[in-house]
């Protein structure tokens, strides 16, 4: 048994002993403002071009800021390429303000989920949803797909005013030419003079020359092909030596009267520098 004195100083060890401190209570968060849900027809094909587009340059993810429209800025993982595009998709309000709402996606998750017809895309809080009719059917299906995180990241547009060369390039025409050649093409080489332009496509065996394009103003630069194969149908293109090339095409609906321009869509590529 313990001495009485060592009982006592028990005690006093006890008594002297300092109580902690009074802590303040953490600070309590105000739970994050549910986004506003937005739902979107689409009723033309401007969207899945433009994903076309962005997936084959490379692109994994898609952000899209909508308000009045859709508009969208990505550039290739590589930093080679940039498409800038804003497709009218009419607006929404919410408490007589309109709706606006940043997103980001998987490019082939949306891809795929778009080729149901006629489509209705709804954004959630967590998650898409898009449905549409099966094939020619009158059966519809529904497809969720989770959204990711939005990053924050301000990609300027390169900003050139003045090119030396414009002309309209059918790249459906470019391709077709390029598939008697046995080998890839790595590059272009646009060359405009005399109101003619000439697109030579340079392998490492092979060359061949495709002629048959006007242009206005002269002048000779060089781009990747990897990256040019992305475009279909016929696109405004601007060039001059060494600077990014500005490739740019309107898509439409309707006819007559009644045809109205539902996206504007520019892409933009670095030159491939060469030595004269």
């Amino acid at each position: 048994m313990p001495k009485k004195n060592e009982a006592k100083a028990s005690e006093e060890e006890v008594d002297e002993a300092e109580l902690p401190e009074e802590q303040e209570a953490p600070e309590t968060k105000k739970p994050a403002q549910p986004e506003p849900e937005i739902t979107i027809g689409f009723k033309d094909d401007a969207v899945k071009h433009l994903l076309d587009l962005v997936a084959n340059i490379g692109c994994k993810e898609i952000t899209c800021h909508y308000g009045s429209g859709l508009t969208v800025r990505e550039i290739d993982p590589s930093r080679v390429a940039m498409v800038v595009a804003s497709i009218a998709l009419g607006q929404q309000e919410l408490d007589g303000e309109q709706v606006k709402r940043s997103f980001t996606v998987n490019v082939e998750s949306l891809r795929n989920a778009l080729k149901l017809r006629e489509p209705v895309m709804t954004v959630g809080q967590t998650d898409i949803l898009v449905r549409g009719k099966i094939g020619y059917t009158e059966k519809e299906a529904d497809v969720s797909i989770p959204l990711l995180e939005t990053e924050d990241m301000d990609i300027p547009e390169p900003a050139i005013s003045h090119f030396d060369v414009e002309s309209s390039i059918d790249f459906d025409d470019i391709h077709k030419a390029l598939k008697v050649l046995s080998e890839s093409v790595e590059w272009l080489r646009f060359d405009a003079e005399d109101g003619k332009l000439t697109i030579r496509g340079v392998g490492n065996l092979q060359k061949i020359n495709i002629e048959g394009f006007k242009a206005e103003g002269e002048g000779k630069a060089s781009y990747s092909y990897s990256y040019l194969e992305a475009l279909k149908d016929t696109w405004k293109v601007q060039y001059s030596k060494d600077i990014p090339m500005k490739a740019t095409r309107q898509e439409t609906d309707g006819y007559g009267d009644d045809k109205r321009v539902v996206a504007n869509i520019a892409f933009w590529i670095a030159p491939r520098i060469e030595v004269d």
